[in-house]
């Protein structure tokens, strides 16, 4: 992590609920003593037309630094959380993950609109090249599960999803809320959405 930033990556298709999440993060730092200022931007364009999107947020965790970013995009390799809603996208960002770094990821495929309508029915093999980045980065921790069908299973909307993968593991986000703190946050965010 950096010594006053921490950087939030989130990726999917459009319609999954990228920017919501990008809202439930920046909602957060309103709620944090440990978060002295945000940057955020988002892809917005395809955002409904299931294409890729993403949004970006930045924390300010040092309260003597009162401008400490010059862009509202992280340098290559610096986003300390990558959260990916569909797993080729993840494919599409790794150049921005730090090293030792965390990324959650819903490895529940979903082939875009666009490669349907072009007679692209199969889905390329991401294991390959995440296995190769897991070698490159041993020190970045990596959790995927189908968190999709988890929220099928339980009944619940595929939207639901986005919970499940923040809820899965409250202490890594320790750095920036306490555990309790993030799970009433998030648990009060995802009864609202």
């Amino acid at each position: 992590m950096n010594k006053f930033s921490f950087n939030i990556m989130i990726v999917g298709v459009g319609g999954q609920g990228v920017m919501t999440l990008g809202k439930f993060f920046r909602e957060m730092a309103l709620k944090s003593s440990q978060i002295h200022g945000l940057v955020s931007m988002e892809s917005r364009g395809v955002s409904q037309r299931e294409g890729s999107v993403f949004c970006l947020v930045r924390y300010n965790l040092d309260p003597s630094k009162t401008i400490p970013f010059l862009s509202p995009s992280p340098p290559i390799q610096e986003i300390d959380l990558m959260v990916a809603l569909e797993p080729l996208e993840l494919l599409r960002n790794l150049q921005y993950l730090r090293p030792n770094g965390i990324t959650l990821v819903n490895n529940h495929e979903l082939i875009p609109k666009s490669s349907l309508s072009q007679d692209i029915k199969s889905y390329p093999d991401i294991n390959e090249r995440l296995n190769q980045f897991k070698q490159d980065f041993p020190d970045h921790l990596i959790i995927e599960k189908d968190f999709t069908n988890m929220a099928i299973q339980e009944n619940k909307p595929a939207i639901y999803a986005n919970y499940l993968i923040l809820a899965h593991k409250p202490s890594l986000f320790t750095q920036i809320l306490p555990v309790t703190n993030f799970s009433e946050l998030l648990q009060d965010f995802f009864n609202h959405v």
